[in-house]
C-alpha cells in the first residue's frame, strides 16, 4: 500500500489488494486484469490524474475525489459510459520489435493536488449610534468561478469519481526500472460519469508511482497475485513468514 501526504494508491487484482514492496514494486501474473484503488484521506477535495505506461488513463480529464472518499478505477476512460479494463501482459520480443521499449513501461503514476486551504473569516466591528454591529467576510478572498473547469463523477461501487478539464500537471522526473510487462486494453466495461466541480488548487503536486512486474527477482513467472495476505516461503530453508516480513526469521534470506 503506497501512502503519501493523506493519499493512498494501491493495485487490486481478483478483488484483493496487492502488496507493494521496495521501490513501489507490485507483482501479478501476466494476463491479469487489475484496477487502481485510490483513497483521499484529506479533509479537502483532490484533483487526480493517472498514467499507465505513460498513457493518460482519463483521456485528458482529472478525477475529483471528495474528502475521505475511496475510488476504484477499472480501466481506460473512452467516453461517458464505456471503458476498457486494465490488462497486464508480457512484453515479448515481438512486442518490443514492433512497439519498442518506453521509459514508463510497467509504471502506474498517480499525481494529485488538493484544494487550497480556505481563508479565515474576519469579523469587523463598527459603531453606529453607539450600537455595535458585525460584518462577516473573508480576508483577501474573492469568490471563485471558472466555467472552463468541468468534472465527471463515476457511479462505481466505491463511490463517485470525477474528472476535470484542468491543465495537466508536468510529470516529475523518475528513474525507470527494469520492466517485464505492459498494460493493454482489456474487455469493455461500463463506468458512468457525471459533472462536478472543484475549487482553486494548491500549487504543489504529489506523485505516487507503482511498478507492475510479472516476474520475481530471480526471473521466475508469478503464478498468482502477491497480495497483502500472501505468506512467503523461504527458498533457502522453506519456512513460511508473515506477509509483512522482508527477511526469513530462520535463516535471514531476503523474501521475494
Amino acid at each position: 500500500m503506497m501512502y503519501k501526504k493523506n493519499f493512498v494508491a494501491v493495485v487490486k487484482c481478483n478483488g484483493s489488494i496487492l502488496r507493494e514492496r521496495e521501490g513501489g514494486t507490485v507483482r501479478l501474473p501476466f494476463g491479469s486484469t487489475y484496477s487502481i484503488l485510490l483513497k483521499n484521506k484529506h479533509s479537502r477535495k483532490a484533483s487526480v490524474s493517472i498514467e499507465v505506461d505513460g498513457k493518460d488513463v482519463l483521456n485528458g480529464h482529472r478525477l475529483i475525489m471528495e474528502p475521505n472518499s475511496t475510488e476504484e478505477i477499472r480501466g481506460f476512460m473512452r467516453n461517458m459510459r464505456k471503458t476498457n479494463r486494465f490488462k497486464f501482459i508480457n512484453k515479448t520480443e515481438q512486442i518490443q520489435r514492433y512497439r519498442g521499449d518506453r521509459l514508463d513501461d510497467g509504471l502506474v503514476r498517480v499525481s494529485y493536488r488538493f484544494e487550497k486551504e480556505p481563508d479565515p473569516i474576519v469579523y469587523h466591528t463598527y459603531l453606529n449610534d453607539s450600537k455595535p454591529w458585525n460584518y462577516g467576510g473573508t480576508a483577501g478572498r474573492s469568490s471563485y468561478s471558472d466555467n472552463s473547469v468541468r468534472a465527471y463523477f463515476s457511479s462505481c461501487d466505491a463511490g463517485p469519481v470525477g474528472a476535470t478539464k484542468c491543465k495537466s500537471i508536468p510529470a516529475a522526473a523518475s528513474v525507470p526500472l527494469a520492466e517485464e510487462g505492459i498494460t493493454v486494453k482489456g474487455q469493455k466495461i461500463n463506468q458512468g460519469y457525471v459533472y462536478g466541480s472543484i475549487g482553486p488548487l494548491e500549487r504543489s503536486s504529489n506523485v505516487i508511482i507503482l511498478h507492475l512486474k510479472g516476474l520475481t527477482k530471480s526471473k521466475k513467472r508469478i503464478n498468482r497475485p502477491i497480495t497483502v495476505k500472501t505468506r512467503f516461503a523461504c527458498e533457502v530453508c522453506g519456512k513460511r513468514s508473515k506477509s509483512t516480513a522482508k527477511y526469513c526469521s530462520r535463516c535471514g534470506n531476503y523474501l521475494d
